[in-house]
């Protein structure tokens, strides 16, 4: 499989810089955007998104719809996107048109991997690589799939966002007895959600949810047990409520994004961890922010976070089959995620992957 790199890195206030290479064929490259405009187009991207994510809440269907009216507005803000990504702004612009001519023509998966100083959040997913005001959608069934998508970066590539430059993953050789999974879960939204689950997903759950260190409703309890486990190898699995600024579990309990970024930091940084925020918008804003900060630090390799508000329902369906493949599967994080794609669609959709795609989980067995 091809493969790309992407470093991103704001300069000054006004440009970002681009840097692409290809480890096959050709040396590191890079070209500067305007930075402001590329935030202004993301934006864009993301106001769709919401839009999308609002009628599907609002709709309460037993299975989420992606109605096809919106794929024309959601291909122009891409294509607007794309094109601020690959205008540069000074130097040869000749790199910016290589790496554009091999996304233009790619017919088979890339691998993407960008790096970055998370100053700008790009959803990168969404970008749109022809002329959106050539797609065609008469005459077609109102419900998308996944092959609608071909065109948008995520039918092309691969997608892994890193902010943390250490790759190397300690617990790829470890055994799964060294293995802790703590899930902090707002009790009510969750059990609501549960409850209109199939029943072969509400047994998965309460499997999960069987494992060491399994479930706390506060944080005063999530705190006691992080203490306990933050010399393991782990996976942080939090479900709640979010106004953008605080996080909310049982009753009014919350903190702050600032207060979880301390939390959740490690002493030594001796093992890794993974974490997955679900069941609320963790793509931009301050709680992004703060899950960049904590989750780029010793000992964590990142996390899976969504771009839009997601139904609780769908959500912790989502969730719950995103950890039966790490937890169970013996599934890297980059395989579930790849699988829940087509899986879980068109909820899977509105998230993305901010955590090192090799982090593995040995299978209960091994």
């Amino acid at each position: 499989m091809e493969s790309l790199h992407l470093t991103m890195e704001l300069c000054g206030q006004n440009k970002i810089k681009m840097a692409w290479s290809d480890r096959k064929y050709w040396s590191p490259a890079h070209y500067f955007v305007d930075a402001g405009l590329v935030k202004q187009a993301s934006d864009s991207v993301r106001e769709v998104l919401d839009g999308i994510s609002t009628e599907i809440r609002q709709e309460s269907l037993d299975s989420p719809v992606f109605h096809r009216r919106w794929l024309p507005q959601l291909a122009e803000a891409g294509a607007v996107l794309a094109d601020q990504v690959f205008s540069p702004v000074d130097n040869d612009p000749g790199t910016a048109a290589q790496v554009k001519r091999i996304i233009t023509e790619a017919t088979e998966p890339i691998e993407l991997t960008v790096s970055t100083d998370g100053s700008v959040h790009i959803p990168w997913a969404f970008l749109y690589r022809k002329d959106p005001y050539e797609l065609d959608t008469q005459g077609q069934p109102d419900a998308t799939t996944i092959s609608d998508f071909s065109d948008f970066w995520l039918g092309i590539f691969k997608i892994y966002v890193r902010y943390s430059v250490t790759d190397l993953i300690r617990c790829s050789r470890s055994k799964r007895d060294t293995f802790r999974f703590l899930y902090a879960l707002n009790k009510d939204l969750f059990n609501s959600a549960l409850r209109v689950l199939p029943q072969d997903e509400q047994t998965t759950c309460s499997r999960l949810l069987s494992e060491e260190v399994g479930e706390v409703t506060t944080w005063a309890g999530c705190r006691e047990k992080w203490r306990s486990i933050e010399g393991k190898n782990s996976i942080i699995y939090v479900f709640g409520h979010s106004d953008g600024d605080d996080i909310v579990l049982e009753g009014d309990t919350r903190i702050t994004t600032a207060q979880f970024n301390f939390l959740f930091k490690k002493h030594e940084g001796a093992s890794d961890t993974v974490c997955v925020l679900n069941g609320c918008r963790t793509g931009v804003g301050p709680l992004f922010d703060s899950f960049i900060k904590v989750t780029s630090g010793p000992g964590f390799h990142g996390f899976i976070g969504t771009e839009a508000e997601v139904a609780n329902n769908f959500a912790a369906s989502y969730g719950i089959e995103l950890m039966k493949q790490i937890c169970e599967n013996g599934r890297s994080v980059g395989e579930a995620f790849e699988s829940l794609q087509q899986e879980k669609f068109p909820t899977s959709l509105f998230y993305t992957c901010y955590a090192n795609p090799e982090f593995r989980v040995p299978r209960p067995s091994e």
